[in-house]
Protein backbone atom coordinates (compact mmCIF):
# COMPACT_ATOMS: atom_id res chain seq x y z
CA UNK A 1 0.00 0.00 0.00
CA UNK A 2 1.11 3.45 -0.91
CA UNK A 3 1.68 5.95 2.17
CA UNK A 4 -0.86 8.97 1.97
CA UNK A 5 0.88 12.38 2.69
CA UNK A 6 -0.94 15.42 4.08
CA UNK A 7 -1.86 16.39 0.44
CA UNK A 8 -4.29 13.05 0.52
CA UNK A 9 -1.98 11.67 -3.20
CA UNK A 10 0.35 8.76 -2.80
CA UNK A 11 3.74 8.79 -2.28
CA UNK A 12 4.47 7.82 -5.91
CA UNK A 13 4.04 11.01 -7.39
CA UNK A 14 7.39 13.12 -6.76
CA UNK A 15 5.90 15.98 -9.51
CA UNK A 16 5.50 18.46 -6.02
CA UNK A 17 8.74 17.93 -4.49
CA UNK A 18 10.93 18.07 -7.97
CA UNK A 19 11.92 21.31 -9.10
CA UNK A 20 11.30 23.06 -12.53
CA UNK A 21 15.12 22.27 -14.34
CA UNK A 22 16.36 23.53 -17.81
CA UNK A 23 19.17 21.98 -19.24
CA UNK A 24 20.50 24.10 -22.06
CA UNK A 25 23.61 22.20 -23.83
CA UNK A 26 24.30 21.58 -27.74
CA UNK A 27 25.47 18.64 -26.95
CA UNK A 28 22.68 16.14 -27.61
CA UNK A 29 24.21 12.73 -25.64
CA UNK A 30 24.73 14.99 -22.12
CA UNK A 31 21.68 16.72 -22.73
CA UNK A 32 20.02 13.52 -22.83
CA UNK A 33 21.95 11.92 -20.16
CA UNK A 34 21.60 15.10 -17.74
CA UNK A 35 17.67 14.80 -18.77
CA UNK A 36 17.30 11.41 -17.70
CA UNK A 37 18.99 11.60 -14.67
CA UNK A 38 16.91 14.62 -13.12
CA UNK A 39 13.82 13.37 -14.40
CA UNK A 40 14.76 9.97 -12.27
CA UNK A 41 14.84 12.27 -9.05
CA UNK A 42 11.64 13.22 -10.19
CA UNK A 43 12.61 16.94 -11.21
CA UNK A 44 10.42 18.54 -14.34
CA UNK A 45 13.02 19.28 -17.30
CA UNK A 46 12.83 21.27 -20.47
CA UNK A 47 15.91 21.15 -22.95
CA UNK A 48 16.99 23.82 -25.50
CA UNK A 49 20.08 23.14 -27.55
CA UNK A 50 20.99 27.30 -28.47
CA UNK A 51 20.48 30.35 -26.68
CA UNK A 52 17.48 31.83 -28.65
CA UNK A 53 15.81 28.37 -27.74
CA UNK A 54 16.84 28.65 -23.52
CA UNK A 55 15.15 32.08 -23.38
CA UNK A 56 12.20 31.01 -25.34
CA UNK A 57 11.73 27.96 -22.82
CA UNK A 58 12.52 29.65 -19.66
CA UNK A 59 9.61 32.37 -20.23
CA UNK A 60 7.31 29.59 -21.08
CA UNK A 61 8.61 26.97 -18.60
CA UNK A 62 9.77 29.70 -15.84
CA UNK A 63 12.68 27.21 -14.40
CA UNK A 64 13.81 26.77 -10.69
CA UNK A 65 17.41 26.25 -12.16
CA UNK A 66 19.00 26.07 -15.39
CA UNK A 67 22.28 24.70 -16.29
CA UNK A 68 23.70 26.45 -19.13
CA UNK A 69 26.54 25.26 -20.97
CA UNK A 70 29.14 28.20 -22.18
CA UNK A 71 30.29 26.97 -25.63
CA UNK A 72 26.73 27.48 -27.18
CA UNK A 73 26.66 28.25 -30.93
CA UNK A 74 25.63 31.62 -31.91
CA UNK A 75 25.09 33.36 -28.20
CA UNK A 76 27.31 31.78 -25.50
CA UNK A 77 26.38 30.98 -22.12
CA UNK A 78 27.37 33.95 -21.02
CA UNK A 79 24.93 36.07 -22.80
CA UNK A 80 21.84 34.06 -22.39
CA UNK A 81 22.26 33.97 -17.97
CA UNK A 82 22.55 37.90 -18.63
CA UNK A 83 19.79 37.97 -20.70
CA UNK A 84 17.84 35.36 -18.09
CA UNK A 85 18.46 37.62 -15.16
CA UNK A 86 17.05 40.71 -16.95
CA UNK A 87 13.60 38.89 -18.46
CA UNK A 88 12.15 35.31 -17.90
CA UNK A 89 13.78 34.04 -14.77
CA UNK A 90 15.08 36.44 -12.33
CA UNK A 91 15.63 34.36 -9.18
CA UNK A 92 16.32 31.17 -11.28
CA UNK A 93 19.45 29.91 -9.99
CA UNK A 94 22.11 29.69 -12.71
CA UNK A 95 24.22 26.96 -13.11
CA UNK A 96 27.55 27.07 -15.51
CA UNK A 97 28.38 23.23 -16.74
CA UNK A 98 31.18 23.71 -18.94
CA UNK A 99 33.95 22.35 -20.57
CA UNK A 100 36.23 25.49 -19.73
CA UNK A 101 37.89 26.18 -16.47
CA UNK A 102 36.19 28.36 -14.51
CA UNK A 103 39.76 30.48 -14.15
CA UNK A 104 39.61 30.44 -18.20
CA UNK A 105 36.65 32.25 -18.35
CA UNK A 106 36.32 36.51 -17.64
CA UNK A 107 35.87 37.88 -14.05
CA UNK A 108 32.35 39.42 -15.26
CA UNK A 109 30.69 36.68 -16.94
CA UNK A 110 31.33 34.41 -13.97
CA UNK A 111 29.58 36.29 -11.58
CA UNK A 112 26.11 36.17 -13.48
CA UNK A 113 25.83 32.74 -12.56
CA UNK A 114 25.34 30.96 -8.95
CA UNK A 115 27.37 28.33 -9.82
CA UNK A 116 30.25 27.25 -12.28
CA UNK A 117 30.90 23.21 -12.61
CA UNK A 118 33.16 21.75 -14.96
CA UNK A 119 31.89 18.68 -16.72
CA UNK A 120 31.36 16.54 -16.30
CA UNK A 121 29.89 17.87 -13.52
CA UNK A 122 29.06 15.40 -10.64
CA UNK A 123 25.27 14.38 -10.32
CA UNK A 124 25.48 14.47 -6.42
CA UNK A 125 25.98 18.33 -6.28
CA UNK A 126 23.50 19.24 -9.04
CA UNK A 127 20.92 17.69 -6.61
CA UNK A 128 22.34 19.63 -3.80
CA UNK A 129 22.05 22.91 -5.75
CA UNK A 130 18.83 21.97 -7.25
CA UNK A 131 17.28 21.07 -4.06
CA UNK A 132 18.61 24.02 -2.16
CA UNK A 133 16.99 26.18 -5.49
CA UNK A 134 13.53 28.16 -4.84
Amino acid sequence: MAAVSASGSGSHSKAPLGKRVLVVDDDEGNATLLTRLLELSGHQVRVASDGPGALARAKEFQPHVVLLDIGLPGMDGFEVARRLRALASPKATLVAVSGYEQDDQPEPGRAVFDHYLVKPASIDVLQRIIEKAE
